[in-house]
């Protein structure tokens, strides 16, 4: 498989759009979602992210994405940026900005939006690498955790 995700920007590398993303935990599982068969990579499994706004800074984007996602309120001071990577897709480059989100309890009410996600699930590190993920998840996901990274 052809690399996709590099930690700086590749040669010839010219970014159509920022995404922010959020990596939830609870104790040892994270929060994943399972992408609608309408989207792009239908029945592929990611975290909460979306494009962030023209007017919105990263983590403005990974909230408010968080919240159109999830229905999850996030306050600031709970979230913090881990790194941002840059992305080749067949269509599009990409800078996807992630921020790690450290949960005392799981969220009572998640609310998923039908033409986006299918579900969602809270998974632990060996689950995660068995899903189906979008192009580029496993290698970002295992720069937060893989290597006992997460503060």
């Amino acid at each position: 498989m052809e690399k996709i995700v590099f930690m700086s920007p590749p040669e010839g590398f010219s970014p159509k759009m920022e995404v922010a993303a959020c990596y939830c935990r609870v104790g040892e599982k994270f929060l994943f979602l399972e992408n609608s068969d309408n989207k792009e990579w239908a029945s592929t499994w990611s975290v909460p992210a979306g494009k962030i706004a023209s007017e919105e800074t990263p983590i403005e984007g990974a909230i408010r994405e968080m919240f159109e996602e999830t229905g999850v309120l996030l306050r600031c001071d709970c979230i913090v940026h881990h790194k941002s990577f840059y992305v080749i897709h067949p269509k599009y480059d990409l800078i996807y900005h992630t921020f790690r989100v450290s949960m005392q309890g799981y969220p009572e009410n998640i609310v998923l939006r039908a033409r986006e996600h299918k579900q969602f699930a809270w998974l632990t590190k060996d689950e995660i690498l068995q899903l189906p993920l979008m192009p580029g998840a496993r290698e970002c996901f295992l720069s937060i955790v893989g290597r006992g990274l997460w503060g």
